[in-house]
């Protein structure tokens, strides 16, 4: 039995009822809101409860772009970086080369001033290795008995004598230097007139067995002299760089620079004798 005060049979609104209620309330407050904005300040209170959610929401995702943004520009960062190297390193071998075929073009200009100007036929020749051996001033050049080179002719640069040929293979030359320790030139003393023997001393060239009394003077500059008939003279050879009298010995201490380029230079001319074809 139902308790008193209780009703027996309660009747409520059919489901379908409940339904057209409650949409028809909702279209009234959109229809309300949509004109009047009846629900702005709630809108502005669940915006500001919200809110402080929806950053943390989409701070993960925002720290997640930042940083792969992070590592895709520090990777492309690294690839320029290693493109401007390659660039940088290309340009520097360019200029390089440019400035040594800069170098190599006024050589070669010199040299043909030489030849065009020497009474002698001149055989253009490149120096393509050294002496292994450390007591010879010695070097190879690319023309030999194929060419018709011979031992014994003389080697010259736009600057002065460089030594003279001494042994020739097929295809290629050994050219002693006037440096070399075997090598002598009788030379000239042209402010004196001097016909004098300038010995190679393995590193430079030296004048030798000269009393104190000969008139030798710094700065002279010596020639061939063209007595051995190995070399035509008045070819510059080096000039008189010092001068010493030392009390232990009679004879001079002299000290002499070659002209032409024997450490550095590339290009050769080797000097054909009487204007003979090579």
């Amino acid at each position: 039995m139902a308790a008193p005060g209780q009703v027996m049979f309660a009747r409520r609104l059919s489901p379908a009822l409940r339904l057209t209620f409650w949409v028809a309330l909702s279209l009234l407050i959109m229809v309300l809101d949509s004109r009047l904005d009846s629900l702005g300040w709630l809108r502005s209170g669940l915006a500001s409860v919200l809110y402080p959610v929806q950053v943390a929401t989409r701070a993960p995702l925002q720290w997640a772009g930042t940083i792969g943004e992070f590592f895709v520009r520090h990777a492309e960062l690294l690839q320029e970086n290693r493109r401007l190297t390659h660039e940088l390193r290309q340009a520097r071998a360019a200029l390089l080369l440019q400035s040594q075929l800069a170098q190599e073009n006024t050589h070669l200009r010199a040299l043909l001033a030489l030849k065009r100007f020497s009474p002698h036929k001149l055989v253009a020749v490149r120096v393509i290795g050294e002496s292994n051996d450390p007591f010879s001033q010695r070097v190879e050049i690319d023309k030999g008995a194929r060419d018709g080179i011979r031992a014994g002719w003389p080697v010259l640069d736009e600057h002065g004598l460089v030594g003279q040929i001494t042994r020739v293979y097929p295809l290629s030359s050994e050219v002693s230097l006037i440096t070399d320790r075997a090598e002598v030139v009788p030379v000239q003393d042209l402010r004196s007139g001097l016909r004098l023997l300038l010995y190679g001393t393995g590193s430079g060239v030296e004048l030798r067995y000269l009393s104190k009394g000969v008139d030798v003077k710094p700065g002279d500059r010596l020639s061939t002299s063209g007595l051995d008939g190995v070399y035509p003279p008045g070819v510059p050879v080096a000039w008189v760089r010092r001068v010493v009298k030392y009390a232990s010995s009679p004879y001079l201490d002299i000290d002499c620079t070659p002209f032409a380029g024997l450490d550095t230079g590339r290009t050769f001319f080797v000097a054909v004798p009487g204007g003979r074809k090579p």
